[in-house]
């Protein structure tokens, strides 16, 4: 047992020498009475030492989180979040119940049927596939399907009758878009591009990109778990960035010049920022 009692604070450095092998010595009398014995670790002390290690590393872990959350959103707030998960996993378990989850899915599809009739539009004239057929299209049918898929009615996003959905700066700038995305600099991405590419039979024109040179690139650096700090007004858009494994961290906005709160915005900064 550690005596903490007998242990006093240093006046001098020597003191504090002295106090550094008393706490040392009392740590290595610990250690040989906890795991050792007869003056050997074995096999016993050897599985009892890692259990403690790997114990000990997850308690710290989950201490350094809950220091991060703390630290970056406050108590109250921090409350707040957690009353706001407990309830968002209580609500999820009440709208699992049979009789509320059917109504609910009734609702959805009624809505979705909507959705889709409005938004998602179909030809009965165009070929459909419900499963992989067995033998492929020549060309002349593929484009002649994308003609008739290009005609069928869509939104006016060229002329931006699309709120908030499309960019459309121009024929030149989707020209120069289009040019400088296919000179791609990274020909190990572009190979199995290609590859999948001509496996799916796709046109000449077909293209594809990867996501796990930017996934490797963060391993290599170190970074385990890439977080991203925003204002609460931030675009909707933001929120794909969960989708690629980010945690994301919204700010409150001071409520007199309503901008972003940067004492909030450095609390929850727990890293090297990029």
């Amino acid at each position: 047992m550690l005596e903490l009692n007998s242990i006093t604070i240093p006046r001098n450095f020597t003191e504090f020498q002295l106090t550094a092998l008393k706490i040392y010595y009392q740590l290595k009398i610990l250690f040989l009475a906890t795991y050792c014995t007869q003056g050997s670790l074995g096999l016993n002390g050897s599985v009892c030492l890692a259990r403690d290690i790997f114990v000990g590393y997850v308690v710290y872990t989950q201490l350094l989180k809950l220091y991060r959350v703390l630290r970056g959103y406050g108590i109250i707030d921090s409350i707040r979040r957690l009353y706001l998960y407990v309830s968002s996993i209580v609500s999820s378990q009440i709208f699992s119940l049979p009789f509320i989850k059917s109504k609910i899915d009734k609702e959805l599809q009624a809505t979705i049927g909507k959705v889709e009739e409005e938004i998602m539009k179909n030809d009965p004239q165009l070929l459909q596939f419900p499963e992989l057929p067995e033998q492929g299209i020549d060309a002349d049918n593929v484009s002649l399907e994308l003609d008739k898929l290009q005609n069928l009615k869509h939104s006016d996003w060229i002329n931006g009758r699309v709120s908030g959905a499309v960019y459309h700066g121009g024929e030149n700038l989707l020209s120069l878009q289009v040019e400088a995305y296919k000179n791609t600099r990274w020909p190990i991405n572009c190979i199995p591009i290609h590859m999948v590419l001509d496996i799916f039979n796709a046109p000449s024109d077909g293209c594809g990109s990867t996501t796990r040179e930017l996934e490797n690139m963060g391993e290599k650096i170190g970074i385990t778990e890439p977080e991203v700090i925003a204002p609460v007004t931030i675009h909707a858009g933001i929120e794909k960035a969960v989708l690629f494994g980010m945690k994301l961290h919204k700010v409150d906005l001071d409520p007199v010049t309503f901008q972003v709160d940067v004492k909030k915005v450095e609390r929850l900064i727990n890293s090297i920022q990029f």
